[in-house]
């Protein structure tokens, strides 16, 4: 159909699956993509943080994933992360980014902090078998 799967959040628990994501967003499945927008931290040569950002139109970058190892959360890298991304954007000519994010997920406190503006609720509806 030419459409990317649709990601599974939840799955990106192995490494097919976190392969299967990076193959999404590298073939702009999300918008389009360039180098400077995949950030990562390492801390001892390990790969701790990841953040992925995408153009989304001429002047809006989307922060399309943020992920930081459970063990190293609240040590500042998701800010340093988004902070990088969002340089990067401007670097670009963009001047506002979007993202998507659950009230009840820790990292809506960290965009608070970063001083993005929750600008519409989003009915979601789940089904259960």
């Amino acid at each position: 159909s030419g459409k990317p799967d649709p990601l599974q959040y939840s799955g990106l628990d192995s490494p097919d699956a976190v392969a299967q994501t990076l193959r999404q967003y590298r073939n702009d499945g999300y918008g389009r993509t360039v180098s400077n927008w995949a950030r990562c931290i390492k801390v001892n040569n390990e790969i701790v943080g990841v953040a992925l950002g995408s153009e989304i139109a001429e002047d809006t970058g989307f922060i399309f994933q943020v992920g930081v190892d459970p063990v190293e959360q609240n040590g500042g890298y998701g800010t340093m992360l988004v902070r990088e991304l969002l340089q990067e954007f401007a670097r670009a000519g963009m001047n506002r980014a979007m993202l998507g994010v659950t009230v009840s997920d820790g990292a809506y406190r960290l965009y608070q902090r970063l001083d993005f503006a929750d600008v519409r609720g989003v009915k979601v509806y789940i089904w259960t078998a």
